[in-house]
C-alpha cells in the first residue's frame, strides 16, 4: 500500500474494520445458527471468502480494492477459524477431545509463527503479489483438502451435523 502512496493511517484503518468486522460477523453468524448454517458450511464459506481476499488483493490497485479485500479476509476468519475447533470436539470421541483439540490449536500456533518468516522470504525474494498468488494457490488446495475430508468424513460418522 505505501508503495502506491497510500499513508499508514489508511492501512491502520483497515485493521479497524477487521477488529470491528469480526464482532459484527459474528453476531450474525450467532442469528444464522439458529437456522443450521452448519460448522462444515462455516468452513468451506470462509476458506471461499478467504480464497477470493487474496485475489482481490492481486488485482488491488485503489483503496477500496484494499477494503474490500479486508472486508472479505474478515468474513472469511470470523467464520472459518471458529467453526473448525466446534467441528473437531462434535467429531472426536469423549477420550479423544483433547488429543484433537490440541492438534488443531498446535497448527494454528504453527501457522502464526511460521507465517510471518515464510511470508517475509517469499516478499523479500520476490514481490507481494507473488505472497498473494501463493496464497491462493494454498486456500485452493486447503479447500480441496476440506472438501475431500468432509466427504469421506459425512458417509461414515452418524453425529456429524
Amino acid at each position: 500500500m505505501t508503495e502506491l502512496g497510500f499513508p499508514l493511517s489508511k492501512y491502520s484503518i483497515l485493521w479497524t474494520i477487521n477488529a470491528g468486522g469480526i464482532v459484527l460477523i459474528q453476531l450474525i453468524l450467532s442469528y444464522l445458527n439458529q437456522y443450521n448454517f452448519t460448522s462444515q458450511e462455516q468452513i468451506i464459506f470462509g476458506i471461499s471468502s478467504l480464497t477470493i481476499s487474496f485475489v482481490v488483493l492481486i488485482f488491488a490497485n485503489q483503496y477500496i480494492g484494499f477494503v474490500i479485500a479486508m472486508l472479505l479476509l474478515t468474513l472469511g476468519e470470523a467464520t472459518a477459524f471458529p467453526a473448525i475447533p466446534a467441528l473437531v470436539n462434535r467429531l472426536s470421541s469423549r477420550n479423544a477431545k483433547g488429543k484433537y483439540q490440541g492438534a488443531v490449536n498446535a497448527w494454528a500456533s504453527a501457522g502464526r509463527a511460521l507465517g510471518p518468516l515464510i511470508g517475509g522470504i517469499i516478499i523479500e525474494t520476490t514481490s507481494y503479489i507473488w505472497l498473494f498468488k501463493i496464497a491462493v494457490i494454498l486456500y485452493i488446495v486447503v479447500f480441496i483438502l476440506v472438501l475431500s475430508c468432509l466427504k469421506i468424513l459425512n458417509g461414515k460418522l452418524t453425529y456429524f451435523d
